[in-house]
């Protein structure tokens, strides 16, 4: 762990490893001064985003798209889409049959 994320700081550190051509993938957050420092002293390394951030983001778009479509529907839908949109954010191993009738009935209304 370092002291803090700055740009310098990563740089620092990255430019003080040994055998940093051994280093094949460096896993991060998708925040640009990560891939600009690894870019400049590990070229040879493959990035690998975080996980958990790739959910995140896609969690939030869908979020953004269930709002927006929020306004156009009538006042019973909106309350039911308020109810089921965790269906919307499960993994699809974690959805039940109902889950999915309700995933299905959503996605025929809403397209996008």
């Amino acid at each position: 762990m370092l002291e803090n994320r700055n740009k310098e700081t990563i740089v620092k550190y990255l430019s003080r490893l040994p055998n940093k051509e051994l280093i094949q993938y460096v896993a991060m957050d998708m925040w640009n001064p990560y891939k600009d420092a690894v870019k400049a002293f590990l070229p040879q390394a493959m990035i690998v985003v975080d996980n958990f951030h790739v959910v995140r983001m896609a969690n939030t778009a869908l979020e953004d798209i269930r709002k927006a479509h929020r306004k156009e529907i009538e006042p019973k839908q909106r309350r039911q889409l308020m109810r089921d949109r965790y269906v919307l954010l499960k993994r699809q191993y974690d959805l039940t049959a109902q889950d999915m009738l309700l995933l299905d009935l959503w996605t025929a209304t809403i397209p996008s």
